[in-house]
């Protein structure tokens, strides 16, 4: 009986042990974003919608960075963007800590390509690069939440970091002409 027992106890430790890998998700945006870029420009209805828009020819490219942080008490490695149809590269710089208020990000000059490893309890900045497709005219494609593959535990997954606050904002690559009537000058 004590060796059923341990057996159904070995059992039901390997299976929590399992479903704890598979669904661990320590990944979280981190405390700034954002970045000024010519071509990549902050539109805004005045009232509630606020996104970046790609301006420019087919082929244009435009920047922008945001934060991640890992909360969790294992180190991640993070692999880079998953599935974006092409639209978008990225590349990560390490953050530099400034007590108390938290991190600056790392610049696009000192940018490398992925993976990082993203120490428990830090943040690092992603660099994207939004790269402007044909755009039939009139069409909007926008991106409100930006795929990024990630490794920890033994387990790949993807998580969706949210572009949906101040200062990560949802990103256009294709947007009516009208969009430019709209550009915020404050920012």
């Amino acid at each position: 009986m004590a060796l059923l027992a341990l057996a159904v106890l070995v059992v039901g430790a390997g299976i929590s042990a399992i479903v704890y890998v598979h669904t661990y998700q320590p990944l979280q945006p981190g405390n700034y974003g954002g970045g000024g870029d010519p071509h990549l420009r902050v539109v805004t209805d005045g009232v509630q919608d606020t996104r970046r828009v790609l301006f420019g020819p087919p082929g244009t490219t435009g920047r922008f960075q945001v934060s991640i942080r890992n909360d969790g008490p294992y180190d991640v490695h993070v692999l880079g963007l998953g599935y974006t149809g092409g639209q978008f590269t990225a590349m990560w710089a390490p953050d530099t800590p400034v007590p108390p208020t938290g991190y600056v990000g790392g610049t696009f000059d000192q940018a490398h390509r992925f993976p990082a490893t993203l120490v428990s309890g830090h943040q690092l900045t992603v660099w994207i690069v939004a790269h402007k497709p044909s755009c039939p005219a009139g069409s909007v494609e926008q991106w409100d939440q930006m795929p990024l593959r990630w490794s920890a535990l033994g387990v790949h997954h993807e998580w969706n970091l949210p572009l949906t606050d101040d200062d990560f904002l949802p990103v256009a690559v294709c947007a009516p002409r009208t969009a430019a009537r709209h550009i915020d000058r404050s920012r």
